[in-house]
């Protein structure tokens, strides 16, 4: 485990922790993450009194959902984060960043492909790095991302399934 100084703009060293295993590094602010028992990612928008369906309605049957959880910033802002697995524990996470304003936003992407893939008037932004795909997407207010080892047929398929509405 890392801490963050206060010189970095935290109000003690303990605000910001950082823990990570073979894999990956995360960064997280203690104290304002939380997760919990929810039964899908809408469930948990609904809780914070977003009604607009943002993520997707299908993804593949060997994935299964590993943890729903929010991270919520002091300048009111949340981000959601869903996590899927498979069972060679490949990750699929979609995340749903709520935003009081537009911010400029920087992905890091490789050069091999870029597409804008438009589904009900919205663009969305597909793209490799490294050896996955990741979109991104405004849809109002809120900024989405997904990021996958999936194939790009299965990606679209994902992203449509945002937009069906659900019988």
């Amino acid at each position: 485990v890392f801490v963050m100084p206060p010189a970095l703009g935290y109000s003690d060293v303990w605000d910001m922790v950082a823990w990570w295993d073979e894999d990956i590094l995360q960064m997280k602010l203690r104290d304002e993450e939380h997760d919990s028992d929810y039964s899908s990612f809408q469930s948990i928008l609904k809780t914070y009194g977003i009604n607009k369906q943002l993520a997707p309605n299908w993804v593949p049957s060997d994935y299964t959902l590993q943890s729903i959880s929010v991270q919520e910033h002091s300048d009111k802002e949340r981000v959601f984060y869903i996590i899927f697995c498979n069972s060679e524990n490949k990750p699929l996470v979609f995340s749903t960043t709520q935003r009081n304003r537009p911010v400029s936003r920087s992905y890091e992407k490789d050069v091999h492909y870029i597409e804008t893939y438009i589904v009900a008037g919205n663009q969305h932004y597909i793209f490799t790095n490294v050896n996955s795909i990741s979109v991104v997407w405004y849809l109002e207010n809120y900024e989405c991302s997904l990021s996958t080892n999936l194939s790009l047929e299965e990606v679209k398929q994902m992203i449509d399934s945002i937009y069906e509405r659900s019988s």
